[in-house]
């Protein structure tokens, strides 16, 4: 009986010693997903990082362009209001030349009335 005692006990303590070599195993594996989960979440927050970076980046760009399209609005509409009054100047020298013309008309009309 002492033997048989003995071969349980041993048969006990050997599916213990299996039950612990799994839940180490079990462990162990648990263990590597964890810091696999780790590196890949550290992953992305570099990419998250890097994502927020370039977005900046952009918004930056956008304001430059935005910018630069403001200026060159401001400056298309201050060629236009030249050009405006370049128009209108001309106009003014054209009906200026019409009137001087109209006079030496006159005038040829009237030195012909005072020829002999």
């Amino acid at each position: 009986m002492a033997s048989t005692n003995m071969g349980n006990i041993k048969e006990d303590l050997d599916k213990q010693s299996s039950a612990v070599l799994l839940t180490e195993n079990s462990f162990e594996r648990l263990n590597s997903a964890i810091d696999n989960i780790v590196d890949k979440l550290s992953s992305m927050n570099n990419s998250i990082g890097i994502m927020t970076n370039n977005s900046d980046l952009l918004n930056s760009n956008i304001q430059n362009i935005s910018a630069v399209s403001e200026q060159s609005s401001a400056a298309t509409e201050e060629v236009n209001a030249s050009i405006t009054n370049q128009l209108n100047d001309v106009q003014n020298v054209k009906n200026q030349a019409d009137e001087l013309y109209q006079l030496a008309k006159d005038l040829d009309v009237l030195i012909e009335k005072f020829k002999i």
